[in-house]
């Protein structure tokens, strides 16, 4: 509805993978990973600025925490 793209940096998107692979299960905990990491603070985000729109945003990795830029 907004038109909003999403860009990884490949910092992130390396951290994300690294979290979300474990030796024993694979990449189960990949999708909480996603989640926890990623998407609850896109949304809250987008939820707290109702005037984003037609953006890319880009999240990376700033201090182990996940910012987005746009």
């Amino acid at each position: 509805r907004r038109n909003l793209t999403l860009t990884v940096s490949p910092a992130l998107r390396d951290r994300l993978a690294t979290e979300g692979y474990h030796p024993e299960y694979g990449a189960r905990a990949l999708r909480r990973v996603l989640e926890e990491r990623l998407v609850v603070p896109l949304a809250a985000l987008v939820a707290a600025n109702p005037a984003l729109r037609d953006l890319t945003l880009v999240a990376e990795l700033s201090d182990d925490r996940v910012t987005f830029s746009g």
